[in-house]
């Protein structure tokens, strides 16, 4: 049974294979993007949530390498807690 499956599925590869052309170890093959980054789960969690609002409370006024610079503008400020955390707020990240 098991086996019998795998040799016709390598059958059928090799088959698509030869039809379309080409070998079987070499190809066109570009690696998938990187998945979006979500920059209100500053908890890294995947989820927006409220400890993320507190990690940005507690960094409120950093103006040096801030974790809770959500914007990338150097400073977190009321901007980041509006549009980068509360706008996301309760969301998944995908």
């Amino acid at each position: 049974g098991r086996l019998m499956g795998i040799d016709i599925g390598l059958d059928a590869f090799h088959r698509a294979v030869s039809f379309y052309g080409g070998d079987t170890t070499e190809g066109p093959c570009t690696p998938s993007p990187e998945p979006e980054t979500c920059p209100g789960d500053l908890d890294n969690d995947g989820f927006v949530t409220i400890s993320d609002v507190l990690i940005l409370l507690g960094d409120f006024g950093c103006t040096s390498a801030c974790v809770g610079d959500v914007d990338g503008d150097g400073v977190v400020t009321v901007a980041d807690l509006l549009g980068g955390i509360l706008a996301s707020f309760g969301e998944a990240c995908l």
